[in-house]
């Protein structure tokens, strides 16, 4: 393992003691696992915690799977 040495506000290293201390884990361990959540070792994105802000905006059915006659036009361009 590589070690890293970082600087942390107060607030935040109480907040991530208590959460290791909480889940009977080491402060390393716990950090380890905020920044596997927060990277993403696949290198994808949470999108349902990027689109967070939207969700429930738009109005329309809530799966236009479950009616097949929305897939009617599917995949043809406007101009046909």
């Amino acid at each position: 393992m590589v070690t890293r040495t970082v600087k942390l506000p107060r607030e935040l290293d109480a907040r991530l003691r208590r959460w290791a201390r909480t889940h009977k884990i080491t402060v390393s361990e716990a950090t380890r696992q905020a920044l596997r959540e927060t990277l993403r070792e696949d290198g994808g994105v949470n999108m349902l915690e990027a689109l967070k802000e939207f969700i429930g905006c738009l109005e329309g059915p809530p799966d236009l799977s479950t009616n097949r006659a929305y897939f009617d036009d599917f995949g043809r361009d406007a101009k046909e």
